[in-house]
């Protein structure tokens, strides 16, 4: 038997966390498995787990919880006979699992899942985080993930594991009527599911939208989410002279509802670890155009199951989407090799059963 504690401290639902859920879910069918979740009080995740009763422990994120967590992750390890395994899902549960070794000693194997493309930064206490004295392995979402770790750190002890899509699902969720609550008349609308933070480039986005109004002005554009930048890109929204065909929903709980009412994701992203957005969209037989932005190149084949741009190209991306928009043959033809792609590769039995294959290499080292 395997125990596993996984640990996301972040506040607020975003990619990683979806996949931390995905992960927690499909374990809960391995029989060699128990787990639970060390999450963060009054958390998108606290609540997740209340609603459909996950094993979960919650604490506030201050001070004291630098000596609380790594406790309660001592006191479990003791109260188990099965190997202990800690999953730190981002960078503050990475923290506390470091410290358990370290201020407890504790006999546990530490995993890392990596999913952002930035450098590690030079700190002190990166030199801990980051040794192989202290954790097994850092599982990396993507290639490009993997050689930022390993350049930044010098860690090696990485393995790539893409991020998963519940295929089963998604399909079948109700769906957001679109049109109706937002008062959409357009026949195609062209969407991007992102936090409204720098890196995901919206600004691009509204310029390929520009362009492409142009050419076909009765495309309506879709920004789902919210961030720092909502403000400043609605003004430039009117700036560009493009507000009436384009809406900005704010943020949708489970966004990936919206998809079977678009027409094409326009992923914009200047960085991106993978992008698991664009795997809604090949489950769901529809067309993605997406910037070469790390992580967006290792799902997507150019011209076979999507097509890539260079960051900041608005005047290719509205070429590719154009294209799409006026091939039907193309768009089924590229979209049906998406969706075989992500049926084959990404689904959430095959990559939660990859990670077991990493708590289980761990284990024996």
């Amino acid at each position: 038997m395997i125990f596993v504690v996984h640990i996301n401290m972040a506040k607020t639902w975003r990619g990683g966390e979806r996949q931390t859920i995905l992960l927690l879910e499909a374990l809960i069918k391995n029989q060699i498995i128990t787990q639970i979740l060390i999450c963060r009080k009054n958390s998108a995740l606290e609540k997740y787990c209340k609603q459909h009763n996950l094993p979960h422990k919650s604490f506030d994120k201050n001070i004291k919880s630098y000596w609380q967590i790594p406790s309660f992750i001592s006191n479990l390890q003791k109260k188990q006979k099965s190997k202990f395994i800690v999953h730190a899902h981002e960078s503050a549960g990475h923290t506390y699992a470091t410290l358990s070794k370290l201020i407890f000693n504790s006999n546990i194997f530490i995993v890392v899942h990596r999913r952002v493309l930035f450098s590690i930064k030079k700190k002190f206490t990166n030199r801990f985080k980051y040794s192989e004295k202290y954790i097994e392995r850092i599982i990396c979402i993507s290639k490009a993930v993997e050689q930022v770790l390993q350049d930044s750190t010098g860690y090696k002890a990485t393995v790539v594991v893409p991020s998963m899509i519940k295929m089963s699902d998604e399909q079948n969720q109700n769906h957001i009527d679109l049109r109706e609550i937002y008062c959409i008349k357009s026949d195609t609308i062209i969407a991007y599911i992102a936090a409204l933070e720098p890196e995901k480039d919206h600004f691009t986005f509204l310029e390929t939208a520009k362009k492409i109004i142009k050419q076909q002005p009765s495309v309506h554009f879709l920004i789902v989410g919210t961030g720092s930048l909502e403000s400043k890109l609605k003004e430039y929204t009117a700036k560009l002279e493009i507000q009436n065909q384009v809406t900005f929903t704010g943020f949708i709980s489970q966004a990936e509802r919206i998809i079977p009412q678009t027409d094409i994701l326009l992923f914009t992203s200047m960085s991106e670890g993978l992008g698991s957005t664009i795997l809604d969209y090949f489950a769901h037989r529809k067309a993605v155009v997406s910037t070469r932005n790390g992580g967006a190149e290792s799902v997507i084949t150019h011209g076979e199951n999507g097509f890539l741009s260079e960051v900041g190209d608005s005047t290719n991306l509205a070429k590719h989407v154009l294209y799409l928009l006026n091939d039907a043959t193309s768009y089924q033809k590229i979209s049906e090799q998406a969706y075989t792609d992500v049926k084959n590769k990404y689904t959430q039995k095959t990559i939660s059963e990859k990670i077991v294959r990493v708590y289980n290499q761990v284990l024996k080292k």
